[in-house]
């Protein structure tokens, strides 16, 4: 088991961090509203790629200057196999 604490947030690595946001959803909303226009038409595949950004937008975290991140990583040997999990937690400021 590892558990990483990070120092807090700078507001460059926070701006980063947000635009990676942005960037996971707008590639989430395109690769939707391409996928729903080829198979519907672009009248549907519009609204759902709008939709998908939003919810995308919605789902992941907004990262602030100060925040500091908490980091659980555990694996296991046995059973049906490795297994790992990972966690991250936002300690917001």
């Amino acid at each position: 088991m590892m558990i990483g604490i990070s120092k807090p947030l700078t507001r460059q690595q926070g701006d980063t961090l947000n635009a990676q946001r942005t960037r996971i959803a707008n590639l989430a909303a395109s690769a939707f509203a391409g996928a729903t226009s080829y198979v519907a038409s672009p009248y549907v595949g519009v609204p759902v790629g709008a939709g998908v950004r939003m919810y995308v937008n919605e789902t992941l975290p907004t990262y602030h200057a100060g925040d500091v991140l908490v980091s659980i990583e555990a694996q296991v040997n046995g059973g049906i196999g490795p297994q790992r999990s990972r966690s991250t937690l936002i300690i917001k400021t």
